[in-house]
């Protein structure tokens, strides 16, 4: 069970889970990108832009990246959780895109199975151990297909509604 606790709190079994940042305007549909380093690209902007990650934060996920790959073959598309060490990180936050088409990831656990991405939530956390949890809750997110499949039609307004709804007050 979660319960919201304040702006950008969460209480869970086991104490406060994070506070994460998400803004509206950190959501990005329609993602045209060739490459996951194109998507980490977008989606890192504007967490640089609002001084929420350090320099060598977008390499460094690329880094995460080749050796800890982030893709989730979930259906009916693909999801990727990318994030990296948390020295690149000022302030936890999320940043979130909604593919235009599918990019290739490698699976989650695997060095050489892969998943066609459609759906990326890039993470900025300042220390190691809330990755899990927030992963978990992102999970518990996009388990439901329908659910899923939904998020390639919303808006940007209804996508950060649904994810404050869903992600239990984290945002």
């Amino acid at each position: 069970m979660i319960e919201f606790i304040g702006i950008g709190f969460i209480r869970r079994k086991g104490g406060i889970l994070a506070n994460l940042t998400l803004r509206e305007d950190w959501i990005t549909t329609g993602v045209e990108a060739g490459t996951r380093e194109e998507v980490f690209k977008v989606l890192a902007q504007p967490l640089y832009d609002a001084g929420f990650v350090r320099e060598g934060f977008l390499e460094g996920v690329e880094e995460r990246e080749k050796n800890f790959p982030t893709g989730l073959p979930t259906v009916p598309f693909g999801v990727a959780i990318p994030h990296t060490n948390p020295q690149y990180v000022k302030d936890n936050a999320i940043s979130v895109g909604v593919l235009k088409h599918p990019v290739t990831f490698t699976v989650m656990g695997t060095d050489d199975e892969t998943t066609e991405v459609r759906l990326v939530f890039l993470l900025a956390l300042n220390e190691s151990q809330k990755q899990l949890n927030i992963l978990k809750n992102i999970t518990s997110v996009i388990s439901d297909e329908n659910f899923l499949k939904s998020f390639l039609t919303m808006t940007r307004k209804e996508i950060y509604e649904v994810l404050k709804v869903n992600l239990g007050g984290v945002i």
